[in-house]
C-alpha cells in the first residue's frame, strides 16, 4: 500500500511540471530564466529521494538511478 501512495505522489509531482519543450524554446529561455527546465526540476529532485527508489524498485543500472553517496540530503 505504501508503494501505491508513493507512486501516486511521484506521478502527481511529475504531472504538475508537465510541459512540451522544444529545442528552440529551451535555447531562448535557459539563458534568461532563473528556473531549471521542468524535466530537471522533476527528475533531478526525485533521484535524491530514497522513497522514489522504493516506490519504483529503482536499481543500479537503471536510467533514473543515482548512487546513494551522490544523493543530496537537506534534513
Amino acid at each position: 500500500m505504501i508503494h501505491l501512495i508513493s507512486r501516486t505522489f511521484f506521478k502527481s509531482y511529475a504531472i504538475s511540471f508537465r510541459e512540451v519543450g522544444y529545442v528552440q524554446y529551451y535555447k531562448s529561455v535557459i539563458p534568461t530564466d532563473v528556473h531549471a527546465p521542468a524535466e530537471l526540476r522533476v527528475n533531478q529532485v526525485v533521484k535524491n529521494m530514497d522513497d522514489f527508489y522504493k516506490a519504483y524498485d529503482i536499481k543500479k543500472g537503471d536510467k533514473m538511478y543515482m548512487d546513494k553517496k551522490d544523493r543530496l540530503t537537506i534534513w
